[in-house]
C-alpha cells in the first residue's frame, strides 16, 4: 500500500497532502496489527531535522512504534530527549500524544508503574479535552497492551471508557472485538464483529480477532505484546 503511494512520489516531497495520505495509510496498517508498518517511510522522514515542523507529532508516535516493532527498544528510547525538545510544552493535543508515547514505551520496557503512570495521564487529559479520536487513540494503545499481557478485568473497563465510539471508530472496534475473543466470549464476539465489519468496508478484517473453528475458550492465550 505505501509503496503504490510513494511510486509518483519525489523522495523528498513533503507536500501536506501527501504526508497525510501517507500518514493515513501507515495508521490504518499499525491498526490492522502490522507496527512495521511505514518504517522506511518514516527512518527517512526522521533522518533529517523534523524538530522545527509543527504538525509531526503523530509522525513521532508512529515511528517510535515501528522501531520497537522491529526490536529496537534502545532506539526508541534514544529518541525520547529529541522527541521531548520537540514536543516543549505544546498545546492539549501534543501533551497528550506526549503522553501517550511515554507510556507505551515504559510499557514496552516493562516498567508498568511508569506506563500505568503515562496512560492515565493521557487518559485523563484526553477525557478532559473531549475529544473522541483523542480518547480513541489512548484507550486502544492501552487496551491492547492490556489484552496482549492478559490482564483481561483491567482491559475490560478500558475497553468499556472507549465502547461508545466502537461503532464509529474502526481501531475502538477491532479492540473490543480482541477483548472478546480473548475472554472467549462467543455471544458479545458476534456483535463485535458484526460492528467491526459494518465499519470496515473495504478494510479487511485482522486475523487476530476471527475465530478459528471450535469453541473460543480452547483457543491458545495470545501473544505478549510490543507494546506499540
Amino acid at each position: 500500500m505505501l509503496g503504490a503511494l510513494d511510486r509518483d512520489a519525489d523522495a523528498g516531497d513533503d507536500s501536506y497532502q501527501r504526508r497525510q495520505t501517507r500518514l493515513a495509510a501507515v495508521l490504518l496498517e499499525q491498526a490492522q496489527g502490522s507496527r512495521e508498518a511505514g518504517a522506511e517511510q518514516l527512518d527517512a522522514f526522521f533522518a533529517e531535522d523534523r524538530e522545527r515542523l509543527g504538525d509531526a507529532g503523530v509522525e513521532w508516535w508512529l515511528w517510535l512504534r515501528s522501531l520497537r516493532a522491529r526490536g529496537d527498544l534502545d532506539g526508541a528510547r534514544a529518541q525520547l530527549p529529541r522527541l521531548a525538545r520537540w514536543f516543549g510544552e505544546g498545546d492539549a493535543d501534543t501533551r497528550i500524544l506526549h503522553a501517550l508515547i511515554l507510556a507505551e514505551q515504559a510499557w514496552a520496557e516493562r516498567d508498568e508503574t511508569a506506563a500505568l503512570r503515562e496512560y492515565d495521564n493521557a487518559l485523563q487529559r484526553a477525557e478532559q479535552l473531549g475529544v473522541p479520536a483523542l480518547i480513541a487513540r489512548v484507550a486502544v494503545s492501552f487496551g491492547e497492551n492490556l489484552v496482549a499481557d492478559r490482564q483481561f478485568e483491567q482491559a475490560a473497563g478500558i475497553v468499556g471508557r472507549a465502547s461508545r465510539w466502537s461503532r464509529e471508530d474502526y481501531p475502538c472496534a477491532i479492540l473490543e472485538a480482541r477483548l472478546f475473543r480473548a475472554l472467549g466470549d462467543d455471544a458479545s464476539l458476534r456483535a463485535a464483529l458484526l460492528r467491526l465489519r459494518a465499519l470496515a468496508g473495504q478494510r479487511p478484517i485482522p486475523d487476530f480477532v476471527i475465530p478459528a473453528a471450535g469453541p473460543l475458550s480452547q483457543r491458545p492465550p495470545e501473544p505478549r505484546g510490543n507494546a506499540g
